[in-house]
């Protein structure tokens, strides 16, 4: 099914100034993490190769978002409105 990649993480997180950094640091318009050093794309190809995230299959759009994280989605949201 994929995810092998994922199997051999020994992580229980995200370092909270690591996550703010990509947030902080991520183009929508080009889809890429700008660092000093050059840039990352973020795009299927590159996600799949990394993680071991399959593809194909379903279709994001089409997922219900869960009602769970409203609460955090928008606390975490805020802080990035101008």
């Amino acid at each position: 099914m994929g995810f092998d990649k994922m199997l051999s993480f020994n992580i229980s997180g995200i370092p909270a100034k690591l996550a703010h950094y990509v947030v902080d640091h991520f183009n929508t318009e080009e889809m890429a993490i700008e660092m000093s050093c050059g840039s990352i794309n973020v795009d299927v190809e590159s996600v799949h190769d990394l993680l071991g995230i399959p593809n194909k299959g379903i279709d994001m759009q089409n997922v219900r978002p869960s009602e769970k994280l409203d609460v955090v989605v928008m606390a975490w949201g805020k802080r990035y409105r101008a």
